[in-house]
């Protein structure tokens, strides 16, 4: 019996489109540092392979360096200068996150979600405008970044970045 290596090949880019789709939205899940200080500690890997020797590996342990994510306080958000891109004038922060931003050598706060013009006041309403990203030296690790901005009023929420890799062979 002869196969029909269309059929087959369609199959596998099936397959391969399923396990991606099912794989990359936790991928893209943040770990946050606030509710997982615990599992930070614990590696977890999450490996999925199908018939074409695709490997997705997610890894608690592996963040990315020098970014994080923070949530901060609508409080904080009142004297933030920013520009039309959603980048934050660093002057204009409040003392106490300035002196942790200095600490972890931070070179950047921009907006996570940038303003969204027509869909702004949609976005505000669901707290989109209250998380930035935040990066800063690479020596230092995204973990203890985190808890350092935690410690502060001002910051409700920070997240390390996991770093995933996907492997297609």
């Amino acid at each position: 019996m002869k196969r029909d290596k269309t059929k087959e090949t369609s199959l596998s880019r099936r397959t391969l489109g399923t396990v991606l789709a099912m794989v990359l939205p936790v991928m893209m899940l943040p770990v946050s540092c606030k509710n997982s200080k615990t599992s930070l500690k614990n590696s977890m890997t999450e490996t999925s392979e199908t018939a074409t020797d695709t490997s997705i590996t997610l890894r608690a342990e592996a963040f990315v360096q020098g970014r994080i994510h923070i949530y901060v306080s609508e409080a904080a958000l009142q004297n933030i200068k920013m520009n039309d891109s959603g980048e934050i004038s660093m002057s204009s922060l409040p003392a106490r996150l300035t002196s942790v931003l200095k600490e972890i050598k931070a070179t950047r706060v921009e907006r996570l979600f940038p303003p969204s013009g027509k869909h702004e006041e949609r976005s505000r309403q669901e707290g989109l405008h209250r998380w930035f990203i935040v990066t800063f030296d690479k020596g230092i690790s995204p973990t203890k970044a985190c808890e350092m901005m935690l410690s502060l009023p001002e910051v409700e929420q920070a997240e390390a970045i996991p770093e995933a890799t996907m492997q297609i062979s």
